[in-house]
């Protein structure tokens, strides 16, 4: 793989603030995954902070299968607050030696330990000298179990494996937020929308997905719907979302792309949008999420036509 050494010089400063932490919990800090054969990707994000117990936690959102409020100790460990029982318990250890310890909010039941010491990691988001690599073992799971995750001081992790029928799938880290530092690994995969006009006089949305790639691309889909999309009113209320009404037929499939994808989609309403100011959000309902792909675009209406 050849390893941007711009971007690793981007990352070693970032660490060096962060250095100890494994994952920094830092409010804003962010990042995106991608297993690059398929283009599936989730997102990790640190929340607010929130004083309990004599501690500060963190909205972790995406790490686990639930959010949580989380913590972490000078190893690594993560401590997650038990809301229901009080206290907190352990999300994910780093703990020495590396016994097998209980790693809860997984698809399955599952335990993890440190694979060894430190040693050097070679991924997406660069060459680092002294990652540290957690391997996991599921009970009663046949399909969506963490398999392993790498995760680098001060950046954290840049790397989960994750078990299918098909075989494992890597997930890279591909781009990042870390305190005031933010990179980008991935190609230049572009996704945007708009409203234009369309040639009967009425208003589309166009759909556009440029794959950075340079070779084809696995999109998966849940079900017959390739996208959707919600209008917003300068009030915040929504004014109309695509798949409203509709059905879809129930059949998970995987679409090949290469280049470039497009959908250009009527925007059928009973009376035309009065004068004003809107949001549309849209997205490609790719992935275990349904949000494979997804931008939001300001755009205003005057005499009842686009302008701006």
């Amino acid at each position: 793989m050849q390893i941007d050494k711009n971007l690793v010089a981007l990352l070693l400063p970032a660490a060096a603030t962060f250095a100890g932490d494994l994952l920094p919990m830092q409010a804003g800090n962010q990042w995106t995954y991608r297993e690059l054969a398929t283009g599936q990707s989730f997102t990790v994000r640190v929340g607010t902070p929130l004083a309990a117990d004599g501690a500060v936690y963190h909205r972790l959102n995406g790490y686990a299968d639930r959010n949580l409020w989380v913590r972490a100790l000078e190893d690594g460990t993560l401590k997650y607050l038990n809301e229901e029982a009080g206290g907190e318990r352990i999300l994910t250890s780093f703990e020495e030696p590396g016994g097998w310890t209980e790693a809860p909010f997984r698809p399955c039941d599952q335990e993890s330990r440190l694979s060894g010491p430190p040693a050097p990691h070679n991924g997406a988001a660069g060459w680092f000298p002294a990652a540290r690599k957690l391997e996991y073992r599921a009970f009663r799971c046949a399909d969506g179990a963490v398999e392993s995750e790498v995760f680098v001081p001060g950046i954290g992790m840049v790397q989960r494996t994750v078990s299918t029928a098909e075989g494992p799938r890597v997930y890279e880290l591909v781009s990042a937020r870390v305190g005031k530092f933010v990179f980008d690994a991935a190609p230049a995969t572009m996704f945007g929308a708009s409203v234009v006009e369309n040639p009967s006089g009425g208003l589309s949305v166009l759909l556009r997905l440029v794959l950075g790639t340079g070779e084809p691309v696995d999109l998966y889909y849940p079900d017959s719907q390739d996208y959707d999309f919600v209008i917003w009113n300068e009030g915040g209320k929504p004014i109309c979302r695509w798949s409203d009404g509709r059905a879809f037929a129930q059949a998970a499939r995987v679409r090949s792309v290469s280049g470039e994808l497009r959908h250009e989609v009527p925007i059928e309403l009973q009376d035309s949008l009065p004068d004003g100011r809107y949001v549309l959000e849209a997205w490609l309902t790719t992935g275990p999420e349904r949000r494979g792909y997804a931008a939001m675009a300001p755009f205003r209406i005057e005499d009842g036509r686009i302008v701006g």
